[in-house]
């Protein structure tokens, strides 16, 4: 079997710096963490089960991951965009045996 993804997430930067010698704000955001809301994430993916027997599969999947976020700096903000593959590996059992052939 293999599966298709289409996900949504949002990205959560700390973006800590310094730029000419002034501090970025820190502290504030999503409950005191410094952690603020900056904009949608986007992610495909592909993965396929491999059977290891009647109820263990290995799990293997690749991932594109997209954003673009704006975040505060000392005396006004940045945006930057953020392009990343992933390459995941998963195990799973299944107390029942799992249907291999759809």
């Amino acid at each position: 079997m293999v599966g298709c993804t289409g996900k949504r997430y949002i990205a959560l930067p700390d973006a800590d710096s310094t730029v000419r010698g002034r501090k970025s704000p820190e502290g504030g955001g999503i409950l005191g963490t410094g952690y603020r809301l900056a904009g949608p994430v986007l992610a495909v993916g592909a993965g396929k089960r491999l059977p290891l027997g009647e109820r263990w599969h290995l799990v293997p999947e690749v991932q594109l991951v997209a954003t673009r976020v704006n975040v505060k700096i000392a005396d006004g903000d940045a945006t930057t965009a953020n392009l990343a593959l992933h390459f995941l590996l998963g195990g799973l059992f299944s107390p029942t045996k799992v249907d291999t052939e759809s």
